[in-house]
């Protein structure tokens, strides 16, 4: 699709097509449409970015909630969408040795202990040699600044689903 096919969409091939840029989150998808016409895919996203950005606090927790986090990347069961599976051999979390899964997955729950919410980290961005100090920075942030830095992710995510949809 291009972006002269995305501006003449109606409000629900829309929301049909850019439903799952932001997961289980068609009402993004539908405040984003109200922001057309895009002159290009940059534009786009930066569209889905003010549509997130202006929520309240509550509504981004309930948006990062619906996220699996890095809990769902670390799983070795074959259930993952495929763009998952891409992601996870690109970035080599399907090849963690068992230390360095078990090493991860104490890093994600003292996360997810401290901060009541998941490890969400776009980890086509990263390698994963990085995700190990990259957890233990974020462990040590506060609230406030860890939920604007997952938002942040979230949008990186976005950005990368976006980028695949979208033909230049």
């Amino acid at each position: 699709m291009n972006i002269g096919q995305v501006n003449e969409l109606s409000a629900l091939k829309f929301v049909d097509a850019f439903g799952s840029v932001y997961k289980n989150s068609p009402n993004i998808a539908h405040e984003t449409h109200k922001r057309r016409p895009f002159r290009n895919k940059n534009e786009l996203f930066e569209a889905f970015v003010r549509t997130v950005d202006k929520h309240s606090p509550a509504r981004k927790l309930e948006l990062i909630r619906k996220y699996d986090g890095l809990a769902g990347e670390l799983t070795e069961t074959k259930t993952l969408l495929p763009a998952s599976t891409v992601t996870k051999k690109e970035t080599g979390l399907n090849a963690l040795n068992k230390d360095q899964r078990a090493a991860l997955r104490e890093l994600n729950d003292a996360y997810t202990a401290k901060f009541l919410f998941p490890l969400i980290i776009c980890t086509n961005e990263f390698k994963k040699g990085q995700l190990l100090s990259v957890i233990k920075r974020r462990i040590e942030q506060d609230e406030p600044r860890e939920i604007r830095e997952t938002i942040e992710q979230i949008h990186r995510i976005a950005w990368h689903r976006i980028n695949d949809m979208i033909k230049d």
